[in-house]
């Protein structure tokens, strides 16, 4: 039997941070993918985007798009040359779905549709080693006519991996994002230029610390762009997805209890060290994290653990000081056919939910209204409260997550005579998404509430 853990909260309890204001921009969906496998014109897929509603949308997400083709205007030949890994794979089999469905038009048009549904802004990603020069101007061009503001745009997309390498030096980078960005500047000179900054590394002669200090003393461009997958599992991982994953633990439990431990010390710890370093590096150059999400898993993917991280990883982005730097962020993915990333999965032509739906459905709310803060308090280890405010001195919500395997219960700043109480949990953090009745989503109406019991594995929103 679970215990139940008392848990008092007063304004100094635990560790207690500075109020921060939220930042819309940190509220958005990468749209990779989305397009082959769903119809933006179906009244369902749009109606479960507009739940989530992102603030920003971020398009096509590769560096190999071409405007005016077929899909994604994608060229076998250039990927090919370009990348030595798993792409060109993938291409032909993204190629051969597109042709599957009879697709015959440019994506981007879907994604305008899309974005102007949901009333969002977006981030488009240049093909600046392939495209013709004024490929992107036509892109933005197309998309500000239909009424869409482009936020701006990013200089290419992990163009400092291995895969690339062969092709690839940070002195032709900086050349090729510096072109793309000159010809952006004379015709759209308030978009913002964001450029690739390498993985950090302890060496500083590795080819990733020299790429990041050379493109540091650039001045052309805005701000960085990263990728952030965390990795929970043990085993060989390429480019955000785990390869092979290694048996830990006696039991599911304990395994999951494993990695829950590397997910709370990536936030307590982890996350605030490499925003540091990239800040020290770039001399506090804004941050754009363009894709993040737990590494790719078959072990995690689609499971509690997943949504309770989703979760965590936006109220951390949105509460800490530390990350106040971060100035925009896209979560991978919003729709795709795979089953440890996107927000939809679809599968043999049905669209289905997963596990980090619910949690940023309820988390859409705080994105809403630019002049809301955010304050938080660490109740343990592994049990923490968000407060929101508005103009009041009351919270307008209370957001609480329970890692742990225990009840808590917690009180809130006043006795509420009527508020709304909505609750995302399961029975343990390997529950998955599509198993049926092993995670919950509820909401209903409470009054007279002046103390909460807070379910575990669970995330909690109180609106007041």
């Amino acid at each position: 039997m679970r215990r139940l853990s008392i848990t008092f909260l007063f304004l100094f309890s635990g560790y207690l941070f500075s109020q921060q204001r939220i930042k819309p921009n940190l509220f958005g969906i990468t749209t990779e993918t989305t397009f082959i496998f769903n119809n933006v014109r179906d009244s369902v897929f749009i109606n479960k985007v507009k739940a989530i509603s992102p603030k920003v949308l971020r398009f096509p997400g590769s560096n190999f798009y071409h405007y005016g083709g077929v899909g994604y205007g994608l060229n076998l030949e250039e990927i090919d040359i370009w990348h030595r890994a798993g792409f060109p794979k993938r291409a032909r089999g993204l190629l051969n779905n597109t042709k599957q469905r009879g697709h015959q038009h440019d994506y981007i048009d879907d994604f305008i549709i899309l974005a102007n549904k949901i009333n969002a802004k977006v981030i488009i990603t240049a093909n600046i080693i392939t495209a013709k020069d004024y490929e992107i101007i036509q892109i933005i061009r197309k998309i500000k006519s239909n009424g869409i503001e482009v936020i701006g745009v990013e200089m290419g997309a992990e163009l400092s991996n291995q895969s690339y390498n062969h092709m690839m030096s940070k002195d032709k980078y900086i050349a090729l994002a510096k072109k793309c960005s000159n010809i952006i500047k004379i015709y759209y000179p308030e978009i913002k230029i964001t450029v690739v900054a390498a993985p950090l590394v302890l060496n500083p002669l590795n080819r990733h610390s020299l790429w990041n200090r050379d493109l540091a003393q650039e001045n052309f461009y805005d701000g960085i762009i990263i990728h952030n997958y965390v990795k929970v599992t043990t085993g060989k991982d390429l480019y955000g997805e785990m390869i092979t994953e290694s048996k830990e633990g006696n039991s599911k439990k304990n395994a999951f209890n494993i990695y829950k431990k590397r997910a709370l010390n990536f936030f307590n710890f982890d996350f605030i060290s490499i925003i540091k370093k990239y800040n020290s590096v770039f001399f506090n150059k804004p941050i754009w994290i363009t894709e993040w999400n737990l590494q790719y898993s078959k072990i995690t993917g689609n499971t509690l653990f997943q949504g309770l991280f989703s979760a965590n990883y936006l109220l951390e982005l949105t509460a800490v000081p530390e990350l106040q730097n971060i100035e925009l962020t896209t979560f991978h993915n919003l729709a795709g056919r795979d089953y440890g990333g996107s927000i939809f999965r679809t599968f043999q032509r049905e669209l289905q939910v997963q596990s980090t739906f619910y949690p940023i459905h309820m988390l859409s709310k705080l994105f809403e209204d630019s002049s809301l803060s955010i304050r938080k308090n660490q109740i343990s280890e592994e049990c923490f409260r968000y407060d929101v405010y508005s103009d009041s001195k009351s919270p307008k919500y209370s957001i609480f997550i329970n890692w742990s395997d225990s009840f808590k219960k917690m009180s809130l700043k006043k006795i509420t005579s009527e508020c709304v109480v909505e609750e995302y949990y399961g029975k343990e953090l390997y529950s998955l998404g599509d198993e049926l009745g092993a995670i919950t989503f509820s909401k209903e109406n409470r009054n007279n509430v002046k103390n909460l019991i807070i379910k575990p594995y669970s995330l909690t929103i109180v609106t007041e």
